[in-house]
Parts: C-alpha cells; structure tokens; sequence
C-alpha cells in the first residue's frame, strides 16, 4: 500500500515463569483480558531512532475531538489560565488540546476532566 511505512511495536512487562513459553503465554493472556491495561507500546518506524511512546487508552478516554476542562497551571504548564478546549491529539503520555483561542498545549490526562453537555 501506498504512504505505509514499517515499524517496531513493543510492548513490554517483568514476568516471573518457568520457562521463556510460559512467560510469552503469561503476556499473552494479560493481552487479551478484556479490560487489560495492556495498552500503552512503543513504536519505531523502521531506520529511524526516534520512539513513540503510544498509550492507546489515552486515544479512548480522550478521542480527537472531545470537549475538556483545563485547571488553572502549574509551575510546569505553558498555559496561563483554566479554559475550556477540545482535544486536538496526542504527544508522549500527553494530550494536546486546544484552547478557544487557537492556542494548543499538552497537558497530562489525569489533570483533564470532560466537559458536561448541554441538554
């Protein structure tokens, strides 16, 4: 397919088994537990150095698009004041969101909370 690249995907976690299988089949089963938090890897594209980082439970707590509250910054945040503003992506462990004025920032997950529709 066209504009496809290759990468590396890791995932990795300390397992304490008998055997290399046994430790493999331990992994895989944490894998496929639903509600397995087995859901952050780190990819490379292949030939380049750079690693991502990708939390996918990030992608479904927070899609693109996602309307959220900012709390007032702390002494290591770039924006100035709490505002509403909607996802716009993903950087490392971060989300980046957008504020009502155009101004995008990351931000840590757990400092977000949604915003409330209207009814």
């Amino acid at each position: 397919m066209e504009n496809e690249n290759q990468y590396l995907v890791t995932w990795q976690i300390d397992m304490w088994a008998s055997t290399p299988e046994e430790a493999a089949r331990k992994a895989l089963q944490i894998m496929r537990t639903p509600g397995s938090t087995a859901n952050v890897f780190e990819v490379q594209q292949a030939g380049k150095t750079e690693v991502h980082k990708i939390d996918l439970e990030l992608r479904f707590m927070f899609p693109v698009g996602t309307r959220v509250i900012v709390p007032e910054p702390d002494e290591t945040d770039i924006h100035h004041y709490s505002c509403q503003g909607h996802v716009i992506g993903y950087h490392d462990k971060y989300i980046v969101v957008e504020d009502g004025e155009g101004d995008a920032f990351d931000i840590e997950p757990h400092r977000l909370s949604l915003e409330e529709e209207e009814e």
